[in-house]
């Protein structure tokens, strides 16, 4: 599932969700039967005659993800999938990603930059070029509001942490040097929780 949709124009959505399976051999009342039924799950069966220039940014993603589990795969990619859409739209397209995690057991692998999107999952990779810097999991019970925050603080860490070695650090390739005082630490000290407090906000 991308945030472009990459839906044909020239196809309705129908025919956008049948692509899949025109390899797949199976027979047309059966194509038909699983349009129908996953077009329902994601409230655009009254649109499928429609093509993509003619429906909403939602509907258009609601296609896209339908078009991706129409074949039932057991993982589902998803890059940037509500990128495109408003605030609405992406609580709509999330909830039918988190429905289909916990009600069919499909593992959903989503990138996205959105704190609020990301604690829908049950784990979350922070990523800085390209290698994975910290792993957040979702405690058993806890809540999204509690999920949300510390993932905010997480990034917010990491974030300031990367800056102050981009553009602070550029004599110390294995040691930092705090502004507040003389004291040196390792590179893997400074990136340790407790040294959290010593980081000089930069904006």
């Amino acid at each position: 599932v991308f945030q472009e949709f990459y839906l044909v124009d020239s196809l309705t959505l129908k025919e956008n969700i049948l692509l899949p399976l025109y390899i797949s051999n199976k027979p047309y009342r059966e194509i038909e039967s699983l349009i129908l039924e996953n077009a329902k799950r994601f409230e655009i069966e009254k649109i499928l005659d429609k093509y993509p220039t003619e429906v909403s940014g939602g509907e258009k993603q609601r296609t896209a993800i339908c078009r991706a589990i129409i074949n039932e795969p057991k993982i589902i990619l998803a890059d940037e999938p509500t990128g495109n859409l408003d605030s609405i739209n992406s609580e709509i397209v999330i909830k039918y990603f988190e429905r289909l995690n916990l009600e069919e057991n499909r593992t959903i692998l989503m990138v996205t930059h959105d704190p609020t999107i990301a604690s829908y999952s049950k784990k979350v990779l922070l990523m800085k070029d390209g290698a994975i810097v910290k792993q957040i999991e979702k405690e058993n019970g806890e809540d999204k509001k509690n999920f949300i925050q510390r993932i905010v603080e997480i990034m917010d860490y990491w974030w300031y942490c990367m800056l102050w070695y981009n553009i602070v650090v550029t004599s110390w390739p294995n040691k930092l040097k705090y502004l507040e005082g003389k004291e040196v630490v390792t590179m893997s000290e400074y990136f340790e929780p407790e040294f959290k407090k010593k980081i000089v906000r930069l904006h």
